[in-house]
């Protein structure tokens, strides 16, 4: 059987949907987790920093991250979306829990 072809995504559809995914889809539909903590979320060219308030939805904002998911962009959407990545994780994991794709 023939081998399926590699889908990598375009950097630009890939940093829309990372933007969509932390400054829309999250502060809107999750709920608020009990932890605290900062994720920083970054590719090549972009960088989003996301705020978790044990009584509040996470929300983009600023500070020093506990956690940092960083890779190419096609890697971190798929991260994101919990599928098969290689983007790298350094910090406390344990963090994307709030953030994770329905």
């Amino acid at each position: 059987m023939p081998e399926p072809p590699v889908t990598r995504y375009r950097t630009e559809f890939a940093e829309d949907g990372i933007d969509e995914f932390l400054a829309f889809l999250t502060p809107r539909r999750a709920r608020p987790s009990g932890r605290e903590g900062i994720v920083q979320v970054s590719t090549d060219t972009r960088t989003w920093t996301v705020l978790l308030q044990p009584d509040e939805p996470p929300m983009l904002g600023e500070g020093v991250p506990d956690l940092t998911l960083a890779g190419p962009a096609d890697e971190v959407y798929r991260a994101l979306w919990g599928r098969p990545s290689h983007a790298e994780n350094v910090g406390d994991a344990t963090l994307l829990e709030p953030l994770a794709a329905p």
